[in-house]
């Protein structure tokens, strides 16, 4: 396995790519993700000086609002097993969210045709 990046940047797409070390293919998918995307930026770099990056913009703000705030971030690996309470609250619906059953829509749909008019819609 490996890792790739693709920039699409002006109308052109510009791709890199490379082959895992033998110690990194044993590495947690979360931890080559995020070496995917330094090494993609490093390819990158001089295509992407001077432009803003939304990865850039998070990780500054993110710089900005920790130091303006005077916290100490640190970053660590929590095993996923250990991250319950993140994943679960990540997985949890929006209350606010509607929507008809599968099934009773397919009952519905099969007696009265496909709706014209989505009332979940937002406006």
């Amino acid at each position: 396995g490996g890792w790739g990046a693709a920039l699409f940047l002006d109308e052109e797409t510009h791709k890199a790519s490379g082959r895992w070390d033998r110690s990194d293919k044993s590495l947690h998918i979360n931890i080559k993700e995020m070496l995917g995307v330094l090494l993609g930026l490093r390819t990158f770099k001089n295509r992407l000086r001077g432009r803003s990056v939304a990865l850039a913009d998070i990780a500054r703000e993110i710089n900005s609002l920790a130091r303006d705030s005077d916290i100490t971030l640190t970053v660590s690996y929590v095993a996923s097993a250990d991250n319950t309470v993140a994943d679960d609250l990540s997985r949890k619906g929006d209350p606010h969210d509607w929507s008809v059953d599968r099934r009773a829509f397919s009952r519905l749909t099969r007696q009265w045709g496909n709706p014209t008019i989505d009332r979940f819609a937002s406006m």
